[in-house]
């Protein structure tokens, strides 16, 4: 893999990443409709900022998950073989191989 390939890539992801931080904050902030409203079949909208931020970091809310998604680790698969290759201290083909591998699995 080239040097500046990996550089872009990086950069890209790390700007995936910022979306995504994005859309974790307006989970946060944006009302959603209530389950036990829909049962009577109103579909009420929750308003109260505590309710929709404890409906979010609860099990299940989806907040552990994208928290997992934007954790750097392609990054740091990326770009640590990449400076240690160019400081000849590990096999760079090597490590690449192992992160490609990493990724299928």
């Amino acid at each position: 893999m080239d040097g500046t390939l990996a550089i872009l890539v990086t950069f890209l992801r790390t700007g995936f990443d910022g979306f995504h931080l994005l859309h974790m904050w307006l989970q946060l902030k944006l009302a959603y409709i209530s389950k036990e409203s829909l049962i009577l079949g109103c579909g009420s909208l929750v308003w109260d900022a505590r309710e929709i931020a404890m409906h979010y970091l609860r099990p299940g809310g989806g907040f552990l998950l994208d928290l997992f998604v934007i954790l750097p680790i392609p990054q740091v698969m990326i770009l640590i073989p990449l400076f240690s290759y160019k400081l000849n201290v590990f096999n760079y083909n090597a490590r690449i191989d192992l992160y490609l591998f990493s990724e299928m699995v």
